[in-house]
């Protein structure tokens, strides 16, 4: 039983995941077209790669990224992470 629930909160992660990454670089491609003037996109996979790659954030970027997940924990889900 244990087994089953967990392989079911991996899949909704899994799936949550896919339609993030998804809106994530639809975004790319908004603001590369934007920037460039262009209402079309000449290579898909070159923005998927990008959008792929492994970002790099500085100490003042995660703690941003923390108060917005907490933010978004608290008033959406009405949880709270455990202060360590």
């Amino acid at each position: 039983m244990l087994y089953v629930k967990e392989e079911k909160i991996a899949n909704q992660i899994k799936m949550f995941h896919i339609v993030w990454l998804s809106i994530y670089i639809a975004k790319v491609i908004s603001v590369y077209c934007k920037v460039y003037k262009v209402n079309e996109l000449s290579n898909y996979n070159e923005i998927y790669k990008t959008c792929t790659d492994t970002i790099i954030y500085s100490e003042s970027e995660r703690q941003q990224i923390y108060q917005m997940v907490n933010h978004i924990v608290v008033n959406k889900y009405n949880l709270k992470i455990k202060e360590e």
